[in-house]
């Protein structure tokens, strides 16, 4: 790979690609993208049970050469508190024009309601609010197939950072949860 390719501003094709058709351009060689789309995710490593949920999501970056910081929310489409907020950096390589490859880590947010579900709902399991339970590392990989339109594969490794829920793992309390466990997940999405 070219390292022009990630050097330079908005002149820079690879930017205009990753970012699609609608960036704003904050400064030279920095662009705020968004998406939004749909998702599914395969929670084979979080559940014992199958599970195949369908999430919507909204996606915002600042896409630079170097290190590119985000945050995304997304919510499950059917039953309830399963709203989650996450934040994190990537790094985008493309390997061919329409294919990016992008290792990621981040932590995510969920309301109490969510880690209760799992860890149990004592009075006195705080789990942080919800913040920063796990920290999440990555690969994303998106297949362009219109300008603003592409379809996506990822592999996320959730890390248990949170120690109540360490805890109950350990005594037991918890026979669902797992402290380290996969996600897979596909989705699509567009930039606008």
């Amino acid at each position: 790979m070219n390292a022009h390719r990630f050097m330079g501003g908005w002149q820079n094709p690879s930017l205009r690609t990753l970012a699609g058709r609608f960036p704003l351009a904050v400064a030279a060689g920095l662009l705020l993208v968004r998406a939004a789309g749909v998702l599914w995710d395969f929670l084979g490593g979080y559940k014992k049970a199958t599970d195949f949920p369908i999430f919507w999501y909204a996606y915002q970056y600042l896409h630079n050469p170097y290190l590119t910081p985000y945050w995304n929310g997304l919510g499950k489409t059917e039953g309830k508190g399963k709203v989650r907020i996450r934040t994190g950096v990537q790094h985008a390589f493309l390997p061919f024009d329409a294919l990016t490859v992008t290792p990621f880590a981040e932590t995510t947010w969920g309301d109490n309601a969510r880690f209760e579900a799992n860890y149990g709902a004592e009075p006195e399991n705080e789990f942080l609010g919800g913040t920063m339970m796990f920290a999440v590392f990555g690969l994303f990989a998106e297949w362009r197939f219109f300008e603003n339109w592409f379809a996506w594969g990822r592999y996320r490794q959730y890390i248990l950072i949170d120690s109540q829920a360490w805890a109950l793992v350990a005594e037991k309390r918890s026979p669902t949860a797992e402290p380290y466990f996969p996600i897979f997940g596909i989705g699509v999405g567009c930039r606008f």
